[in-house]
């Protein structure tokens, strides 16, 4: 079975991101879609169901991605 993914984001906001962690939006979009990524249960998630994305970018570099937490989502969202 195959789902194609889509993403967008802000190219400010990768910039930043790029300085604090290294990585660009487009390499971790990259690593969701590799056909070997895995995807297994956040086990630091307790009151909702949290999903971790492990995978590779073209790079080899291997990359994790999970849902923000709220307040990630209010720092990117910039009400911080």
């Amino acid at each position: 079975m195959s789902i194609d993914l889509e993403f967008e984001w802000d190219a400010s906001k990768e910039q930043e991101n790029f300085r604090k962690h290294g990585v660009l939006f487009s390499d971790s979009a990259m690593a969701l879609s590799d056909p070997s990524c895995q995807t297994v249960s956040d086990p630091d998630a307790s009151v909702e169901q949290r999903l971790i994305g492990v995978g590779a970018d073209l790079g080899g570099r291997v990359l994790s991605s999970r849902k923000a937490s709220r307040a990630e989502r209010r720092w990117y969202e910039g009400e911080a």
